[in-house]
Order: structure tokens, then sequence, then C-alpha cells
């Protein structure tokens, strides 16, 4: 990882980042509900072949809204 504090990763990075860090979890999609466009902010949008755009996310931003995900109470509905 870069000393750089305002370091752009992919999501596989922060995901990466997410298991050493917070928690191990198998997918981001574990944390959140990328169908309802809960997850962590896009801070950047890498161009890719075509229309595909790769999101990038500032990494402690990233970091921050990992450990917040996991201190959120349950739901209970």
């Amino acid at each position: 990882m870069s000393d750089r504090p305002n370091r752009l990763v992919t999501r596989d990075e922060l995901h990466e980042e997410i298991n050493k860090a917070v928690a191990p979890v198998s997918t981001l999609e574990k944390l959140c509900m990328p169908s309802r466009g809960e997850g962590p902010p896009v801070a950047a949008w890498c161009p890719g072949r075509g229309r595909n755009k790769r999101p990038l996310y500032d990494l402690p931003v990233g970091l921050d809204w990992a450990r917040r995900r996991f201190l959120m109470p349950a739901s209970t509905t």
C-alpha cells in the first residue's frame, strides 16, 4: 500500500484493503447493495473500452465507509 494520503484504488484493491484493515469479507457486495446505490463513494471514473468505466475509490474514505458499515446496527425488518 502506498503512503499517499489520497490514493485512488480499484474496487478489487479496496476489497483487499478492507480485508486487511477492517474485517475479512468475501466480496464488497456483502457490505453494500450496489443495486440501490449503497456502497463506498466513487472518487473518480477510469475510462475503459467502449462505454465501460471503472469506478475508483479514495482509499481512506473507502476504509472509513467500511468501518461505519460494520458498526451499523442490524436491521430488524
